[in-house]
C-alpha cells in the first residue's frame, strides 16, 4: 500500500539546514512567537534545539521581530516573548 504524500509536506520535511527549517516554518505558519517556533521545530524534526540554538539562528538577516507578546509565568511574573518573522 503506497501512501500519496504530496510534494509540499515531503519538501518541508526533507529540509536538512536548521535555518532553512525555520524559513519554512515561518513560511507555513506565519509569524510566530520564539517558544511556539522552538517547540513546532522540535516536535517536527528529530534533534531538536535548545532555546539558546534558536536563538543563535534567529539572529540571522532572514529574520526579524515583528513585536512582542506579554505572557503570565505560574509565579505571576508578566514577560514579553519576541514575534519572529521572515524578513519582506
Amino acid at each position: 500500500l503506497a501512501l500519496m504524500i504530496p510534494d509540499k509536506l515531503v519538501a518541508h520535511y526533507g529540509i536538512k539546514k536548521p535555518k532553512d527549517r525555520i524559513v519554512s516554518l515561518l513560511n507555513m505558519h506565519g509569524s510566530m512567537d520564539q517558544r511556539d517556533i522552538l517547540d513546532k521545530y522540535n516536535s517536527t524534526w528529530r534533534g531538536g534545539l535548545t532555546m539558546q540554538e534558536l536563538r543563535q539562528l534567529l539572529r540571522d538577516k532572514r529574520f526579524e521581530k515583528n513585536g512582542t507578546i506579554q505572557f503570565r509565568t505560574f509565579t505571576g511574573r508578566t514577560k514579553n516573548r519576541p514575534i519572529w518573522r521572515i524578513t519582506a
